[in-house]
């Protein structure tokens, strides 16, 4: 059953299982970062939309209301079907659960303690908290809310240095050695 909530399609069937820094399960298919969005679409199907941004150099799938983030490969021309997948955004509002472990990330009021277990993260001044050693960037977790509410994105390991300016631009110094 699908339900809409503020332009949100919910799919509450749907859960999400970390690999961290290596991918993701997503519908009980494994997706690894780096894949090529032809590969994805092999396994999961086209996807319900995407948004091309020159400003940000990337393309933005949406499946089931998560979305899946790829840069372009060094350049500024399009070559779809080619490009990498570097991050997934699952935002709470979409109904999808998501998993490190037995931790519901965007369910359990105790996710950052419980996640802390496996790795320390940011400080929670800011937007964001990270979870470099997982792969994980929370928004809308710290002090300052995100317009958009709470939402999850899983990254890569050479994605790490990109999230930490996105943690700094959020009101934060970065707080971690690489």
């Amino acid at each position: 059953m699908t339900a809409v909530k503020n332009g949100l399609r919910k799919t509450p069937d749907i859960t999400v299982h970390i690999k961290p820094l290596e991918g993701f399960l997503f519908k009980n298919k494994e997706i690894k970062f780096g894949m090529s969005q032809r590969e994805i679409e092999n396994l999961l199907e086209k996807p319900e939309e995407f948004e091309v941004s020159n400003l940000s150099k990337g393309i933005t799938e949406s499946r089931d209301a998560a979305d899946f983030f790829y840069w372009f490969q060094g350049d500024y021309i399009i070559n779809y079907g080619i490009e990498q997948l570097r991050s997934l955004d699952v935002p709470l509002e979409s109904g999808i659960r998501i998993f490190y472990k037995d931790i519901d990330i965007l369910n359990d009021e105790e996710a950052v303690s419980k996640l802390s277990q496996y790795d320390t993260p940011t400080a929670d001044d800011g937007k964001y908290m990270n979870f470099y050693e997982l792969g994980i960037c929370l928004g809308g977790y710290g002090r300052k809310k995100l317009f958009r509410g709470k939402i999850v994105t899983l990254f890569s390991r050479v994605d790490i240095k990109y999230f930490e300016i996105l943690y700094k631009e959020g009101g934060e110094e970065i707080s971690h050695k690489n």
